[in-house]
């Protein structure tokens, strides 16, 4: 709804100090959250560099958040435009992220996914079956290298094109290299050309053009080297408004797909990973339910996708997901000038005890005993901006899970607490969760 009547005027209350605000966000943001809601109530008013947020954390907040109009709020990814770019689903507002939703929907089809999950299935396999018995890994570490796997063949297809292996190796280096307040640090244009030729932000900035020049000699050199139903060949193909897709907002799909299509889903796949050797009985149940199956009956398991639910609430890839209002507007009993922001805190509706008993356990057996609407459990957002790729997230998260435990036992290699840290666009188990290989009992083994 629009601006109300007679509703209070001012923003809720919070934090005054943005500066101040800052590291407790960057080194825990979900207790930060739970520490301001619990001083300021819901809404409260979180102070940012780029303005005030107001932020909720109930389904009520998060149904007016997602039923918001696409002409009366825009993206708040400002900090991933400078890696990005402005074509990207994350950063574009308006009709142009309508055209690039439009653009990639076809990739994330049912069939496209289906045809997916016996190559998961092998990929995943191939990874799995290098472990040797007794090594110790790092789960998160792990996860990348079969999501990168997995993201390179949806979009290459069979065979990998020239320079493959020189985009692989550039991608690790910005993930592992760079920083979310790098990125942030850069969000503006006169923040890029103040910041842009200092270190850490020039290393970054030259990564991203050898990534870009690698992208462009695949745009030039693609079609003759990639199969025809690959992603890459669709996007070469494609008409925006009757005309080619530009090769910069090409640019920008791929970036994003190659990032976020991986990053996101290898930290649902640590977090998994974490949980399970934490819970036998739901390794367990996970066996039994996937054990002797085919990929595709894996993917569509109820246990399977009930476990992935669970993992996904307690460990929601995002924070916070946020619009910025270019429209005054009414939100959660205040008026709200144009210019603010107002965002959901994922973690704080997903531990909800009205909705989600006993919050801080682990049991996937909620997902089986009753459904969740979108402003109750969000863990890819909703609205018009709801992630894309949330179907195949989904899809790979229990495909690749079984294939982890499916002839290894894994133990945590320290048994305390892993808490999440922020990297680009993820929240990743701090640490990659360290895990040490044992090779499966064969008397625990199905079919």
């Amino acid at each position: 709804m629009g601006v109300g009547v007679g509703l209070k005027p001012r923003l809720p209350p919070g934090p005054r100090s943005a500066i101040l605000q800052i590291p407790r966000y960057l080194w825990r943001a979900d207790l930060y959250y739970r520490r301001c809601f619990a001083r300021y109530g819901d809404p409260f008013t979180e102070p940012t560099l780029l303005g005030p947020q107001v932020v909720t954390g109930g389904p009520a907040g998060a149904r007016e958040l997602f039923s918001l109009p696409p002409e009366a709020s825009a993206s708040t990814a400002f900090s991933v435009e400078a890696l990005l770019g402005p074509s990207s689903l994350m950063v574009a507002s308006g009709e142009a992220h309508r055209r690039g939703r439009r653009l990639l929907a076809p990739i994330f089809g049912a069939p496209r996914l289906h045809d997916l999950a016996p190559i998961l299935d092998d990929l995943a396999s191939r990874r799995v079956r290098a472990l040797a018995a007794g090594g110790r890994y790092h789960a998160f570490a792990l996860a990348q290298e079969v999501t990168l796997d997995v993201i390179m063949r949806i979009l290459f297809g069979v065979r990998d094109p020239r320079n493959a292996a020189a985009l692989r190796a550039e991608l690790a280096v910005v993930l592992d290299e760079t920083r979310f307040t790098t990125l942030a640090s850069l969000s503006r244009p006169w923040l890029r050309r103040t910041l842009g030729a200092l270190p850490p932000w020039s290393r970054l900035r030259a990564a991203i053009r050898r990534i870009d020049a690698l992208l462009d000699d695949l745009v030039e050199h693609g079609p003759g080297e990639v199969h025809p139903d690959s992603a890459f060949a669709h996007l070469l193909a494609a008409v925006d408004d009757g005309r080619p897709l530009e090769r910069e907002a090409l640019r920008d799909h791929l970036m994003t797909l190659l990032l976020a299509g991986h990053e996101t889903t290898a930290t649902s796949v640590a977090w998994g990973i974490y949980e399970l050797c934490r819970h036998p009985a739901a390794l367990a149940e996970l066996r039994r339910a996937t054990d002797g199956r085919s990929p595709l009956e894996v993917a569509q398991s109820p246990y399977a996708q009930a476990l992935t639910s669970e993992v996904l609430r307690l460990h929601p890839i995002i924070g916070r997901l946020g619009r910025a209002l270019v429209q005054p507007r009414s939100f959660c009993g205040y008026d709200l000038p144009a210019g603010v922001s107002v965002a959901l805190c994922i973690d704080a509706l997903h531990r909800d005890p009205a909705l989600y008993p006993d919050p801080d356990r682990f049991a996937p057996a909620r997902f089986l005993e009753r459904s969740y609407a979108t402003h109750e459990y969000a863990p890819f957002g909703g609205g018009v901006r709801r992630c894309i790729g949330a179907a195949l997230a989904r899809f790979e998260v229990p495909i690749l899970l079984s294939v982890f435990f499916r002839a290894h036992d894994l133990e945590l290699v320290d048994a305390g607490e892993v808490v999440p840290a922020r990297r680009l666009v993820s929240f990743a188990p701090r640490g990659g969760v360290p895990i040490r290989v044992r090779p499966r009992a064969a008397a625990t083994r199905v079919g």
